[in-house]
């Protein structure tokens, strides 16, 4: 799951740390 969220991250031009912060969840909430 650790690289499906980088690979989400990249997707998105967040910084890939592969964890799930406060700005993945909110691109995950637009989504």
């Amino acid at each position: 799951t650790e690289a499906a969220i980088r690979q989400f991250q990249a997707k998105h031009k967040l910084a890939q740390t592969g964890e799930l912060d406060v700005k993945t969840r909110k691109k995950l909430d637009l989504d």
